[in-house]
């Protein structure tokens, strides 16, 4: 019998991952209840286990037989994220991707491709709406339009772009630094910035921080 790894609904102490926050007049209004819906599934979870997939890439949530199944948070080589119901590994079901350039897409997922009607939010804060089959773009419709407004803000510790609406104490990674040297970063090439051996880096997390 499959044991499940409840990291995200387990007794023991929790931190909530995500901050209460003022909704801004100038975002869509699908963003709010969209936020809602994302603080409800993903607000509330152990901060316990980060389980490593290799190639720059981690996973915390719902496991079984050591792979992603039920609720969590894939976090990309390149800082992006997918947040959402995973099944066997992938992601299947209500899902949101968050990229490093601060853009937002909410929508359902099949066995890791994108499928029927997406909402975007692009770090501008111009709103889209999307329609895919079999994982590709057929349509992309521009809906409410507040480009300038209100825009996605960027992270001071990675470099990423944000909206305060879906940070969360995942939202940022960085290599964790090693020694005295403010410059010494754990299996980091500083010139290249790859990966400087074979040993994959130690990573931190914590929510992203701007200074707006």
């Amino acid at each position: 019998m499959n044991e499940r790894c409840k990291f995200f609904n387990s007794k023991s102490k929790t931190t909530n991952l995500l901050q209460p926050y003022q909704h801004s007049s100038l975002l869509p209004s699908w963003v709010d209840s969209a936020h809602v819906d994302f603080r409800q599934q993903y607000g509330d979870k152990s901060r316990n286990k980060v389980l490593n997939l290799g190639n720059s890439r981690q996973y915390v949530g719902d496991i079984v037989n050591g792979k992603p199944d039920g609720h969590g948070i894939l976090i990309l080589a390149d800082g992006s994220q997918h947040i959402g119901t995973f099944r066997a590994g992938r992601a299947n079901g209500l899902g949101y991707f968050l990229n490093q350039r601060g853009s937002v897409l909410k929508g359902n997922w099949v066995e890791n491709r994108r499928s029927g009607y997406f909402q975007i939010l692009d770090y501008n804060g111009n709103t889209y709406v999307e329609k895919y089959e079999h994982g590709e773009r057929i349509d992309r419709t521009k809906t409410d339009n507040v480009s300038g407004q209100y825009q996605s803000n960027l992270c001071i510790r990675c470099q990423c772009r944000f909206f305060a609406e879906f940070n969360h104490p995942y939202s940022c990674r960085r290599p964790k630094r090693v020694g005295e040297n403010p410059g010494e970063v754990y299996g980091i090439n500083q010139n290249s910035g790859e990966v400087s051996n074979k040993t994959e880096p130690e990573w931190e997390y914590s929510t992203h921080v701007s200074f707006i």
